[in-house]
């Protein structure tokens, strides 16, 4: 294995390295919510990133704080990943999966 990777080219330099090791900053979680389109997968509580782009002055330090503890500590993000998924009937009296 040694061997065969010795003969492929590094991808990564090392001034690309010390950006992708850095830890996270308030800035880049900013930056990422106002790249979220504002009214698409919304929450399991029906928030949309809309709420959070909009209240950013009350919410703002709530979401870098979590964000932040999960990005650069480790923290556990489990209770995030809470999905629903609509089925949306492309036909009136839908029977099977192939007509939603």
């Amino acid at each position: 294995m040694d061997e065969v990777a010795s003969l492929v080219k590094d991808r990564v330099r090392n001034d690309m390295k010390q950006t992708l090791f850095h830890d996270f900053s308030a800035i880049e979680v900013l930056e990422a919510v106002n790249q979220m389109h504002p009214s698409k997968a919304l929450r399991s509580d029906g928030t949309s990133k809309l709420f959070y782009q909009t209240f950013w002055s009350q919410v703002g330090d709530d979401v870098i704080r979590t964000a932040l503890n999960i990005f650069n500590c480790n923290g556990d993000p489990s209770f995030l990943n809470n999905t629903y998924l609509t089925l949306i009937p492309k036909a009136k009296k839908s029977n099977h999966a192939s007509q939603f």
